[in-house]
């Protein structure tokens, strides 16, 4: 009988040196049996906690445990797997064991990649769309924060949820404040010509153009006209109805602010959620990839 020392066996495997895929297909596929089964597991556990009067696990309880699971789950699948085609390859070498181990761990992650293109994998697709989020989100908020003052008028309107024929409506409103509909009036406007030129005005303010001199000194001489009063009480009229204009504008204003924080705020939290998905995710495949390759070398040291 022939013996061979170690060394001279690990030398006559290389020579022959080839990936066996009849040991790479079984080991992967039952790396993902294991997964898969324990997976329904820990989702079983998981479930079992959960109840409806709120006395069970929180929901971040059940999403850290969730990923520890998985994690543990995925490296001991991935042993396994690593070992099983190493077994089955019929090489000595250490070297080939953790090749074989390592081929493993790359079909499966090839494997979860396809899922995650498919509708099967569209519930693991949440990760993806936080991702991209992320982009939209920061941006709006960077858009949001380089708007100019007269462009804010406008946004301040739509945020609250005032129209253009709304603004023109509570303008109209004050205007009834200013005017109380005199109709012995001694302009050569009619009261509905005086209402119609102190709306257009307020409206204009009201949506952030600029209100000239010569407009205010037009819009007091009709109040004055119309309510038969002096250009000073003219004035505090319309600086009565501008302020409450300038009122609204200033609530509006500061809730787009509050708004815009509101957004960054999140924003910044989903990137760094989005961070640590990423770097964790980068960890567990590392884990993986190293347990498949220790595998795979105990599968050969079986060999031996």
């Amino acid at each position: 009988m022939v013996s061979y020392e170690r060394g001279t066996v690990d030398t006559i495997a290389a020579d022959g040196q080839r990936l066996a895929w009849g040991g790479i297909f079984g080991g992967t596929l039952l790396a993902i049996a294991v997964q898969v089964l324990f997976a329904a597991l820990g989702l079983g556990i998981g479930l079992s906690t959960v109840s409806a009067t709120g006395d069970g696990a929180s929901a971040q309880g059940l999403g850290i445990g969730g990923g520890i699971w998985s994690a543990v789950v995925m490296v001991v699948a991935l042993a396994i797997g690593g070992y099983v085609a190493a077994y089955f390859s019929g090489q000595y070498a250490r070297w080939s064991g953790v090749l074989h181990g390592l081929v493993v761990w790359a079909a499966g992650l090839v494997v979860g990649l396809y899922l995650l293109g498919t509708a099967v994998g569209g519930a693991f697709g949440v990760l993806g769309s936080v991702a991209s989020s992320v982009g939209s989100t920061a941006g709006q908020a960077v858009s949001g924060a380089a708007s100019t003052a007269k462009d804010m008028i406008p946004q301040a309107a739509q945020a609250s949820g005032i129209t253009k024929e709304q603004a023109g409506a509570e303008v109209d409103r004050l205007v009834d404040g200013v005017l109380n509909r005199d109709p012995s009036g001694t302009t050569s406007l009619t009261p509905e010509q005086a209402r119609k030129e102190i709306v257009s005005a307020l409206t204009s303010h009201a949506l952030g153009e600029e209100t000239t001199q010569e407009t205010k000194q037009r819009v007091t001489g009709i109040i004055a006209a119309q309510l038969g009063v002096s250009p000073e009480e003219a004035n505090k009229r319309y600086d009565a109805a501008v302020a409450k204009i300038d009122d609204v504008k200033a609530r509006a204003n500061a809730k787009i602010e509050e708004l815009k924080v509101q957004a960054k705020q999140a924003a910044d939290k989903t990137a760094t959620v989005a961070a640590s998905g990423s770097f964790a995710a980068f960890i567990a495949m590392l884990i993986g990839a190293i347990a498949a390759a220790i595998g795979g070398a105990a599968g050969i040291r079986r060999n031996r």
